[in-house]
């Protein structure tokens, strides 16, 4: 959700496999494979495709997500951005949007490093786009 939690995406989806690993108290992704399209997940917290299948009532945003994502055959990306309104050292707004990453069989064929590659570039620019848009500083985080 936009406020720094989780998102709908392939680590809730029911296509995926996903084995976690406890890493000091806090459980985290260890590795996660789509049985749909018989690939790896990379940044699966972050990463779907228009198959999204969840449960636990979370039909309203998937059948959103579905609007927003009409190409099935491409793998989308949130990216989430916490900015400050005005500059203010106040609690953060935060932004999030769906982007196209690339198509799934290109997805397939890109190297782990790769997709992390891509996944930081685009972070990076939407929020350059949102720092120019509420001329805001650059996060710590970059």
């Amino acid at each position: 959700m936009p406020n720094g939690g989780l998102h709908p995406s392939c680590v809730t989806c029911r296509w995926a496999d996903v084995k976690f690993k406890k890493k000091w108290w806090i459980f985290t992704t260890a590795d996660a494979h789509c049985r749909k399209h018989d690939m790896p997940i990379v940044i699966e917290s972050a990463t779907f495709c228009a198959d999204l299948e969840m449960g636990h009532g979370a039909v309203d945003m998937v059948a959103l997500i579905r609007e927003q994502t009409a190409a099935s055959t491409t793998v989308y990306i949130w990216t989430e951005t916490a900015y400050h309104p005005g500059g203010q050292a106040a609690v953060p707004m935060y932004h999030s949007e769906v982007v196209p990453l690339c198509s799934i069989a290109e997805y397939k064929s890109l190297t782990r490093q790769e997709i992390i590659r891509r996944h930081r570039a685009i972070n990076a620019q939407k929020e350059a786009e949102l720092r120019d848009r509420h001329q805001t500083p650059p996060s710590e985080s970059t």
